[in-house]
C-alpha cells in the first residue's frame, strides 16, 4: 500500500531533474570562476606589489653601499693627512663575520676620522661630491653625463675622483654584471636570502684596492668592456598589415607610437601599447589607422616635433600632408576626409627624400626628377626648386646622418661601408666595412651613443659609437628581390627601436630585461 502511494518515475520529471541539476553545476560553475579570476588578479597584485618592494629594497640598499663607501674612502683620506701619508690599517674580514660585524666596521672609521673638526670638513666635501654628480636623478644617467662632460657642457670633476669613479663602476656592474659568486664573496649571516642577493651585486666594495686605493683601474676595466655589457635587444612584435615592402618607419617623438609606408601606396599608424599584452616574435596589432592617398608606393615620410602632423612622398611625385589621428580611435570608424589636409603636386617623378623644418613650417623634398624643392604648406607650389644635382661615380651614398651633439656626419652605402667625417675639417675620421651587403639605412639614438645599421644581408647591428665596434648583430628580415631592411629607427624617448624590410615586415624591439 505504501510502495503503490509513491509517485511513479516519468519521463518528464526525470528530464526535469536532470535540467535542474545541471543548471545548478553551471550556477557553481560560474560562481568558481569569478571566484578564481579574483583570486589570480589578488595574487598578480599582491606579485606586482612584492616586485615593487623588492626593486625598493635592492635600491635603498645600492644607496646604502654608495654612502658607505664615500665614507670609507673620505676616513681614508683624513687617516692619510693626519698621518703623515701612511695608509689606514686593513681589517680582513673572517668567515663568521655577520652583518652586525660588517656594520660596526663602518663605524669604526667613523672613530677614526679624529677631531670634529675634520669630521664635518668630511661631511661638506662629501656633500659637494653628491652635488657634483648629481645624486638620486642622475646617478643613473650615467652615459648623458659622459657625453656632456666630453662636450664641456658641464663643470669638470677631477678625473681621480673615487665617488665619480665607484659610482660609473656600481652602474655597470648593476646592469650589467652577473650575480655569480667567486672567491671574494663574504657570507651574509643574518641576512635573509632577498637581501643576500641584492646584497651579491657589490660584493666589489669590499675589495681593498692597493696603495692609495683611487679606484681608476676599475673604472678603466669596465669602459674597457662596456660594449661587452650592453642590453640585448629582442623582438618585441611583428606588425603584419602591409601588403608589399615596407620603404619608411618612423616613432612619435613621445608616445608608444609607429608610423609606417610601404609600396602597397598606404601609410600605417600603429599604437605599440596595444599589443603590450601579448608581446613576443609572435604578437599581432592591428593598425590603428591607415593613410590612402597616394596612386603608387610611398616611398618616404617625415613627422613633424610635435606628432600631429605627418607628410608623406610617393612614387606619382605628391607629398600628401595628413593630421595624425588619435591613437584611441576606432580603426573602423567612417572617413574622416579632415586627416588629409593637402597635397603638394610639383615633381615630375618619385620623391625619395623629405624634411620638415618645424621652427620655419618649411618642407624640402628631392626627387627623381634631379630637383630638390622647398615647400610651405598652404602653399600649393613650391616656394624655390633648386636643380643643380651633381651625381658623384660609383657607389651610391643610401644614406646621410647628422650626430646629434657633436660634429659629425655619418654615411653608409652600397660598398658596405659606414664612413665618419668631421664636420669642421671635412676629413675623413674612420671607415669600416659594417655588413656582408650593402647597407640600406642608419639611425641614431637621441644621445648619440649608439648607431644601429640595416643591411640588404637581412641583418641589423648596434654599434658603439666611442669605439666604433659591434654590439649586436641581429637576424630581422628575409630577402625578396634582392632586397631585405629597407629602414631602421630609434624612438626619441623611449628604449624602443624597429626595422622594415621588403618582406612587408615591421618589427619592434625592446631590451631584453624589459
Amino acid at each position: 500500500m505504501f510502495q503503490s502511494r509513491r509517485p511513479p518515475y516519468t519521463m518528464h520529471g526525470v528530464l526535469h531533474f536532470l535540467q535542474h541539476e545541471w543548471s545548478k553545476y553551471e550556477m557553481e560553475k560560474a560562481k568558481w570562476e569569478m571566484e578564481r579570476a579574483e583570486m589570480q588578479a589578488r595574487i598578480s597584485f599582491l606579485q606586482g606589489e612584492r616586485k615593487g618592494q623588492e626593486n625598493l629594497k635592492a635600491d635603498l640598499i645600492r644607496r646604502i653601499k654608495m654612502l658607505e663607501y664615500c665614507i670609507k674612502q673620505e676616513r681614508a683620506k683624513n687617516y692619510r693627512l693626519t698621518h703623515n701619508g701612511e695608509d689606514p690599517p686593513e681589517y680582513e674580514e673572517t668567515e663568521n663575520e655577520s652583518a652586525n660585524g660588517i656594520l660596526a666596521k663602518v663605524d669604526a672609521y667613523a672613530t677614526e676620522g679624529g677631531s670634529a673638526l675634520g669630521w664635518k670638513q668630511g661631511r661638506q666635501l662629501l656633500k659637494q661630491y653628491l652635488q657634483e654628480i648629481g645624486y638620486s636623478e642622475q646617478i643613473l644617467d650615467v652615459r648623458s653625463f659622459r657625453v656632456k662632460n666630453l662636450l664641456g657642457l658641464i663643470p669638470q670633476v677631477n678625473r681621480s675622483s673615487v665617488i665619480l669613479s665607484f659610482i660609473r663602476f656600481c652602474f655597470h656592474e648593476t646592469l650589467f654584471s652577473d650575480s655569480e659568486p667567486d672567491e671574494h664573496d663574504i657570507p651574509r649571516v643574518g641576512l635573509d636570502s632577498e637581501a643576500a642577493e641584492a646584497l651579491e651585486k657589490f660584493d666589489f666594495l669590499h675589495e681593498q684596492s692597493s696603495g692609495g686605493g683611487t679606484g681608476c683601474d676599475d673604472w678603466a676595466a669596465v669602459d674597457q668592456n662596456e660594449s661587452l655589457r650592453a642590453a640585448k635587444w629582442t623582438v618585441k612584435m611583428t606588425l603584419r598589415s602591409h601588403l608589399d615592402a615596407i620603404r619608411a618607419m618612423q616613432f612619435h617623438p613621445v608616445q608608444p607610437v609607429l608610423i609606417t609606408a610601404g609600396e602597397d601606396g598606404t601609410a600605417k599608424l600603429w599604437n605599440l601599447d596595444g599589443g603590450k599584452d601579448k608581446s613576443g616574435s609572435g604578437a599581432d596589432i592591428e593598425p590603428v589607422y591607415t593613410f590612402r592617398g597616394h596612386l603608387g608606393p610611398v616611398l618616404c615620410m617625415d613627422l613633424s616635433p610635435t606628432g600631429d602632423h605627418l607628410f608623406t612622398g610617393g612614387r606619382d611625385g605628391v607629398i600628401c600632408c595628413w593630421n595624425v589621428p588619435s591613437t584611441t580611435s576606432d580603426p573602423y570608424e567612417a572617413y574622416d576626409p579632415k586627416v588629409l589636409t593637402e597635397r603638394l603636386c610639383g615633381h615630375k617623378d618619385a620623391i625619395w627624400s623629405i624634411a620638415y623644418h618645424s621652427s620655419d613650417n618649411r618642407l624640402v623634398s628631392s626627387s627623381s626628377d634631379g630637383t630638390v624643392k622647398l615647400w610651405e604648406p598652404g602653399i600649393h607650389f613650391s616656394i624655390r626648386p633648386y636643380s643643380n644635382i651633381y651625381v658623384t661615380p660609383g657607389s651610391g651614398i643610401t644614406r646621410i646622418l647628422s650626430h646629434p651633439t657633436m660634429p659629425l656626419t655619418i654615411t653608409a652605402g652600397d660598398d658596405r661601408k659606414i664612413r665618419y667625417f668631421d664636420n669642421n675639417t671635412g676629413r675623413l675620421t674612420h671607415s669600416a666595412v659594417a655588413h656582408v651587403e650593402g647597407i640600406s639605412s642608419l639611425a641614431i639614438d637621441p644621445n648619440g651613443l649608439y648607431l644601429l645599421s640595416g643591411s640588404h644581408d637581412g641583418s641589423l647591428r648596434m654599434w658603439n659609437m666611442e669605439k666604433r665596434v659591434c654590439l649586436q648583430e641581429i637576424s630581422a628580415h628575409r630577402k625578396k628581390y634582392d632586397a631585405s631592411v629597407t629602414c631602421v629607427a630609434f624612438h626619441p624617448s623611449r628604449p624602443l627601436i624597429g626595422s622594415a624590410g621588403a618582406d612587408s615586415l615591421a618589427k619592434v624591439y625592446c631590451p631584453a630585461s624589459a
